[in-house]
Order: structure tokens, then sequence, then C-alpha cells
């Protein structure tokens, strides 16, 4: 038979067990509410460490001319490019003073110079130290015109023979000195010539000349010909001053000017009549107002 004080300690043992059993119990319960409670977003006592406390960011106020120089940066100005406009001043020669007025209008004008003119090279050296460039205006048979033909020193016509041909636009070209390409004076028979027109397009090809066609007639076949031998070319779009009234010669250069806008380029023909020189110079801000800017004609062959 156990002794009474053996009793007593075993029951204290138990009740000691079974108190801590419901605290870790209660303990366990109580952690596991509070995870729960954390869980689902709430505060939590005993999970405060493990909440990611909101970044607070710097909130710098911008003065308005940084801003508008950051709006400035997001998308840059495109400048839309200008539309060329090769203009060529035919018949020139015979007049320095013209000369000097054109050189006033302070435009990249391209000065055709006719072989035999009183003052031909005095016009080619001028033009060359004023910046613009030069280019022989060379003479070729007209197809109706018989006394512009009979009158015109260097025409190349239709009856000659290949060596005539050739003496005389070798002749041509060195009367004009600074040439960069040549261009036709009339030339509305010649120019419907395969076997002339070869002739002289293969001998402006020996010294890297360009070739205008002026397009004197609608059977020219000079500028396809040009093209087909490889020979840097173009052909003209508007003739300014077929007539010599001012008006008519402002109507036609807002023509050279709308051409230029549709296609990007335009080369136009004029002359150095006292009209064509003084509606140029009260017009020059057309270019501008069309986007067009004048440029040599070497800019726009191809």
């Amino acid at each position: 038979m156990p002794r009474p004080d053996s009793h007593t300690s075993s029951f204290k043992k138990t009740r000691l067990i079974l108190s801590i059993s419901f605290l870790f119990i209660v303990l366990c319960s109580v952690i596991g509410l509070e995870y729960i409670h954390w869980k689902r977003g709430n505060k939590s006592f005993l999970f405060y460490r493990l909440e990611t406390p909101p970044i607070q960011e710097d909130i710098v106020a911008l003065d308005q001319p940084i801003l508008d120089s950051l709006t400035s940066l997001e998308e840059p100005t495109r400048v839309q490019p200008k539309n060329k406009v090769a203009l060529l001043v035919d018949d020139m020669g015979y007049s320095l003073k013209t000369l000097r007025e054109l050189t006033a209008l302070n435009l990249s004008l391209t000065i055709a110079i006719l072989p035999y003119s009183p003052w031909a090279k005095e016009t080619a050296q001028m033009a060359q130290q004023n910046n613009m460039e030069v280019i022989l205006h060379l003479p070729l048979e007209s197809l109706n015109d018989f006394n512009a033909n009979a009158a015109t020193e260097g025409l190349i016509h239709s009856g000659m023979s290949e060596k005539d041909v050739l003496e005389v636009l070798e002749a041509n070209l060195t009367q004009v000195p600074f040439i960069q390409g040549v261009n036709n004076h009339m030339g509305s028979k010649i120019t419907a010539e395969r076997e002339t027109m070869s002739l002289i397009l293969a001998r402006l090809k020996k010294d890297n000349l360009y070739f205008i066609d002026s397009v004197t007639s609608g059977s020219s076949i000079a500028f396809k010909l040009a093209r087909e031998m490889s020979i840097a070319s173009a052909y003209r779009h508007v003739f300014l001053d077929s007539e010599t009234e001012e008006e008519y010669i402002l109507k036609q250069l807002i023509q050279l000017l709308r051409q230029a806008q549709s296609t990007g380029m335009a080369v136009g023909i004029c002359h150095p009549y006292a009209s064509t020189l003084k509606v140029l110079s009260e017009n020059l801000e057309l270019f501008a107002e069309y986007n067009c800017e004048v440029v040599f004609a070497s800019q726009i062959v191809k």
C-alpha cells in the first residue's frame, strides 16, 4: 500500500503538466489567430516586424522653365526639308550690268552663257567670283526660226557632218570658261535627232558635264537620251518669261514653286529681261513661303 506523501507528489506533477500543456495550447492558438489576422492584411502586434513599410518617395516640385525644357525633349522639332528649285538664266553674255543686278538677288543662280556673246568670258569669270554656277548655252538649230538660225554664231544644225558637229561643239566649249554643264539654246530640230544629240552628249560626258534639256519642243529626246547614256541630266519644267509682262512672270514663278512643292524639285528657265529681274527682286519671300530654296542645276541633275 503506497504512502500518502507519494500520492500527493504524483498529483502535483500531473497538474503541472496539464497547466503547461494548457498554456502551450493557448499560446499556439493566439499565435495562430494573430498569423491569420496578419495574412488578411490587418495590423498585427506579433508580426509587425514582417510588415513592409511603404516607400516614401521624395516629391520635388519642378519650376516651369524645367518643365518646358523637359517637354521640348520629349519630341524634337522636325525640320521639313526644303524643296529645290534650279533657276537658269539664259542668253547671258551681253551685259555685265545685268549680271551685277542678278548678283544682288543673292540667289544660287545658274548662268547660261552664249558662246560668242561679246562678254562671254567676262560674264563667266564674274559669275564664278560671285558664287554662281556657269554653264554653256549651246546653240542648236530651231525647227522654224530661220532668222535666228542664220544669225546665231556657233549654231549646230542638222546638215553638218559628224566631224563638223564635233568641231563646232569643241569651239563653243572653249568660248566659256568655268562651265559645269550645258543647256540648249533653241534646238527644237536638233534635240529631236538621236544621231546628232548622241554625238553632242558623248562629248559632254567626256568632260563630265551635265545636260539640261530646255525642252523647246515636245519632240525632244535629249533628256531621255542623256539618261540612257548615264549622263547627269534634268529637264526644264517652267519657262518664267515666254511673255514679258510682270503679271505673267509672277504667275509662272508661282507655278514653278508649286511644281517644286509637288515633286521636291523643279527647273525653271528665265532671261535677263528687266521685267524678270523686277519680279524676282520684289518676290523673294515667295521662296520661303513655298518652302523652296534656289540651288544650282548641278544639285538637281541625276
